[in-house]
């Protein structure tokens, strides 16, 4: 309740001229309140809305579904694709140790970039919760990273961070050179180049 009552305030205080995000930007204090309210969610198209937290079985049935997803429609990869990023993802910002909660700058998709260095400049522009499990409310809790590698994966060379949820797998892929991030539920063949160490 404390919350709602310092972001409405917050929010009364916006001119007419300035947009949400603008604000956001200009104040670090009413940003970090948002990063830490849990039920607050903001949508590719500068859109805020109030969502409910999903329980644990709820995330696992996600997980199954992006499953059956991925065996029905799977890209030319074979995987699923699951965000668009703002640029194409260079060997630099795929490098680096990681935190289970990725700490970098920007909170519009935050949890799909853990994994990622807090150092990163990966941005993300859109993407679909579906297929990323720890984007769906309430599902990041409960989620863990078991291990973040650099790999080889159909010709590509890709940061991969695997999930675990419960007793189920799946990892998320960011690739050198390309501008869309992947989720893969039915471990497929990779080639291990080196593991990231995380910074607890």
């Amino acid at each position: 309740m404390k919350r709602l009552i310092i972001l409405t305030a917050a929010l009364s205080t916006l001119s007419t001229q300035a947009s949400f995000f603008d604000f956001l930007k200009s104040h670090p204090g009413a940003n970090r309140l948002i990063n830490n309210a849990s039920n607050i969610q903001f949508g590719s198209d500068n859109t805020v809305g109030i969502v409910k937290e999903n329980t644990k079985g709820q995330c696992i049935a996600a997980i199954h579904e992006a499953i059956q997803q991925q065996k029905d429609s799977p890209n030319s990869l074979g995987v699923i694709s699951a965000a668009s990023l703002t640029s194409k993802a260079y060997a630099s910002s795929l490098e680096g140790s990681y935190t289970q909660n990725f700490k970098g700058d920007g909170f519009f998709a935050k949890n799909l970039r853990r994994g990622l260095s807090n150092r990163t400049m990966i941005k993300v522009n859109s993407f679909s919760d579906k297929v990323i499990p720890h984007e769906i409310s309430g599902c990041s809790k409960h989620s863990e990273i078991q291990s973040v590698r650099k790999i080889e994966f159909k010709g590509k060379v890709c940061r991969s961070i695997t999930h675990q949820l419960a007793s189920e797998k799946y990892r998320v892929l960011f690739c050198e050179k390309d501008q869309t991030a992947y989720t893969d539920f039915l471990e497929l063949d990779s080639k291990i180049i080196k593991e990231y160490e995380e910074v607890k």
